[in-house]
Parts: C-alpha cells; sequence; structure tokens
C-alpha cells in the first residue's frame, strides 16, 4: 500500500495492533480485498515495519564485467530504481529484457560479447531514465517548481509551435519510438532555442525602446 506520510491512512496503519485490527482497517478502507484476506497475511502485514519509498540510485560504469567462471548480467531496477509513479520501471525493465534477448541471438555463443552488446545498448539509457526521474522529483516548494514550470511551459509552448517544441517529457515517455537519451537531448536542445527566441526578443526590445527614446528627444 502507498499512502502519504502526512494522511489519516498513514497513521492508521501505524497504530494496527494486530490481524483483527489489520482486517477491520482494510476492509473499512479497500472493501473489495476483503475476501481474498487472509489471517496469517493480515499478522505478517502488522508486524512488518512502514517503509518508505527507495531514493533513486544511479549506476555508473559498466553493466556487464568478465569474470574467470560465469558471471551476471543486471537489468530492470538493478541498474536503475524509479519510484512507482513515473511508471517506467517495469517497462524499462521489459526493454532490457527484449534488448538482451536480441543481444544474445545475434551473438550466438559468445555471452560475453552478447553482454558487451547489451551494455553498450542499455547503460546510458539507464542513467538518462534515472536523471530524468530525478528532475522531477525535488523536495519542498522549489522541488514543485521545478516540476511544474517546464511541464506547463512544454504544454504551451507545444501548442504555440509544435513544428519547433515536442511535448512534454512525460508524454514523450509514453512513446515508444522514443529513447530517455533521445528525449533528454530533445529538451536540451528546445530549451537552447527557447533561450536564443529570448535573447533576440529582449535585444528587439532594446532596440526599439532606444529608437522611441530618441525620437522623444529629436535626435
Amino acid at each position: 500500500l502507498l499512502v502519504k506520510p502526512s494522511s489519516p491512512a498513514y497513521g492508521a496503519m501505524e497504530g494496527l495492533r494486530s490481524g483483527a485490527e489489520a482486517r477491520a482497517f482494510l476492509s473499512s478502507a479497500l472493501p473489495p480485498l476483503e475476501p481474498y484476506l487472509r489471517d496469517d497475511d493480515l499478522d505478517r502485514f502488522v508486524q512488518r515495519p512502514v517503509a518508505r519509498l527507495p531514493k533513486f540510485m544511479l549506476v555508473e560504469g559498466q553493466i556487464h564485467a568478465s569474470l574467470p567462471k560465469g558471471g551476471v548480467v543486471l537489468l530492470g531496477d538493478a541498474i536503475k530504481a524509479v519510484k512507482p509513479y513515473f511508471g517506467q520501471g517495469a517497462n524499462s525493465a521489459l526493454e532490457d529484457v527484449s534488448v538482451l534477448a536480441k543481444c544474445l541471438g545475434e551473438c550466438g555463443d559468445d555471452p560475453a560479447a552478447a553482454a558487451a552488446s547489451f551494455d553498450e545498448a542499455r547503460a546510458e539509457q539507464a542513467r538518462a531514465l534515472v536523471r530524468t526521474s530525478r528532475s522531477f522529483d525535488g523536495r519542498g516548494p522549489l522541488g514543485t517548481a521545478r516540476f511544474l514550470v517546464p511541464l506547463l511551459l512544454d504544454i504551451q509552448l507545444n501548442k504555440l509551435l509544435p513544428r519547433v517544441f515536442s511535448p512534454p517529457m512525460l508524454r514523450g515517455l509514453q512513446d515508444e519510438r522514443n529513447t530517455f537519451v533521445g528525449l533528454r537531448r530533445t529538451k536540451r536542445r528546445e530549451r537552447a532555442v527557447l533561450l536564443g527566441l529570448l535573447a533576440g526578443m529582449a535585444a528587439a526590445a532594446r532596440a526599439v525602446g532606444g529608437f522611441v527614446l530618441r525620437r522623444s528627444a529629436g535626435v
């Protein structure tokens, strides 16, 4: 169950002391679950401490290594952790599996080559995904502003100049044609274009202002 620390549900869950109390709470909060609640599961639920969502983890370096005997290829949450509401944890893990299967098929009986190929294909994507998701989750008012301002700005720019500015990052992540690395590059390029436009508008405004002042002064 995901609950906000400041919510009434969080306080109620912290106060549960028995399986019977857990049953009463869950039956009230989530009635459809009641037929599936088992006493042993509820006892374990009460005994488990309340946990917080994990912090973002950024993987650096290679995601494969050659060992004297055998080896391990990491994928999914083992190489990148994002919060549940981001919607890319399981999706990107499935992409990892698909890419690894392709690498194994292309490299035949050479697992070391397949691992190296997988590293080349997915390492930068993993880093880009974590960096993107981290940028959406700052703390406090400043963190909220860092999330909302680019989102609202991208929505308006895309409506105004759709051929120049792409949809917001969250919408872009839903398009299977995009990659995490490609989306970050696109947004950086669009920010540079926007800064150039603003600088040009500011220069034009100064020039017009200076011309008006000179006309007013009779120069």
